[in-house]
């Protein structure tokens, strides 16, 4: 019930006991029609969802810290005319008797849908979620037809997850300060030959072998460019992320997740496979696998992880020389001295405009 309901309903008692005390036949017909009044709008409401069903789509992947939508379909067979229905997804917060004691028909923070019998099907928006896996919120269908007094709530509930990745900047290509890192050493022995397949011819960036120039691309525009094979396109590559979570903070964690998750989708775009590993132990590796696509944790040591991968860390790793040919480094805050890594992105820096100028130690 709403706030104005309870108004009425006190009003209604104030009513109804004046009436008792004074015998004025008057207020029992007035406390008599106000009551009424309240009545029928339950028992509308209450027709309004009779054997109405609510349909929900496929939970889609969301981004963290970003609001997403939801596909819900209304099925009508309610005999009073077209009728304005909600959709609801309350927050977390919000206990039971907040459906009888509330200021509002649509809580705050709420993601919530308007449908009826002529328009059955619509997109929720729903609020943002921090990173993670969640169980399906439980939908509240409303109808607080037709005064708006009191609303009837029927609880659906869809049993699927919903994943919320970690928020993935946008890098256009693999970053030039790690062209050429990363790559396994089977790749790197049989990459970019002078038999391969062209696939096309792209600008020169630094570090592209002198060999891989496209000579007649270049005399004609000028400018230097670059030979692109099928097989540089598909050399394999490694990230290899330190999820221990003695070395994170929450901050530091999502932000590390976020470098991975920017260059794994730059990977894609630009045909490079990627695989992912981290250290044995890693508490939260599991979580943040499945979070960033993958299903299985390719677990090693934190002093001998895959040869030559791109390593990311909220630290500087001791010996990471040995086995990778980048170190990046994601501390709380830009670092006041060097640190021992091929490149520096701290906490609220921009992960493009890092990786792409190379902001070194």
């Amino acid at each position: 019930m709403t706030l104005q309901a309870w108004v009425q309903l006190g009003l209604v008692g104030a009513m109804a006991l004046a009436a008792y005390q004074t015998q004025l036949g008057w207020l029992y017909v007035m406390s008599s029609l106000a009551g009424g009044l309240l009545l029928c709008a339950w028992a509308l409401a209450r027709l309004a969802l009779w054997r109405t069903k609510l349909e929900t789509g496929p939970l889609p992947q969301a981004e963290a810290g970003r609001p997403w939508s939801w596909a819900v379909r209304l099925q009508v067979h309610s005999p009073l005319p077209e009728t304005p229905l909600q959709v609801l997804a309350p927050p977390p917060s919000l206990r039971w008797y907040h459906a009888f004691f509330r200021d509002a028909l649509v809580p705050a923070d709420a993601g919530y849908a308007t449908l009826s019998a002529r328009n059955s099907t619509a997109t929720m928006r729903m609020p943002a979620l921090p990173r993670g896996e969640y169980p399906a919120p439980p939908l509240l269908l409303q109808c607080a037809w037709p005064l708006g007094l009191v609303a009837v709530l029927r609880l659906f509930r869809a049993h699927d997850t919903l994943l919320v990745v970690p928020r993935t900047p946008f890098l256009p290509q693999w970053p030039t300060a790690l062209q050429g890192m990363g790559q396994e050493e089977e790749s790197a022995r049989g990459r970019a030959t002078e038999g391969d397949l062209l696939r096309g011819v792209r600008p020169y960036r630094s570090g592209d072998p002198l060999r891989r120039i496209h000579w007649r691309t270049t005399a004609r525009t000028g400018q230097l460019h670059t030979k692109e094979t099928e097989q540089a396109l598909t050399a394999a590559c490694c990230l290899w992320l330190d999820l221990a979570s003695e070395h994170h903070t929450p901050a530091t964690l999502e932000h590390m997740l976020e470098v991975a998750a920017g260059l794994l989708a730059a990977a894609e775009r630009s045909g490079q496979s990627v695989s992912l590993a981290s250290q044995a132990g890693a508490v939260q590796g599991q979580s943040a696998w499945r979070t960033l696509g993958k299903a299985q944790l390719v677990t090693t040591s934190v002093t001998d992880g895959p040869a030559g991968a791109i390593a990311l860390s909220p630290r500087p790793l001791p010996g990471w020389r040995d086995w990778a040919t980048a170190l990046i480094v994601c501390p709380p805050e830009a670092p006041d001295g060097p640190l021992d890594g091929s490149l520096v992105c701290p906490v609220g820096a921009d992960i493009a405009a890092v990786l792409a100028t190379g902001w070194r130690a």
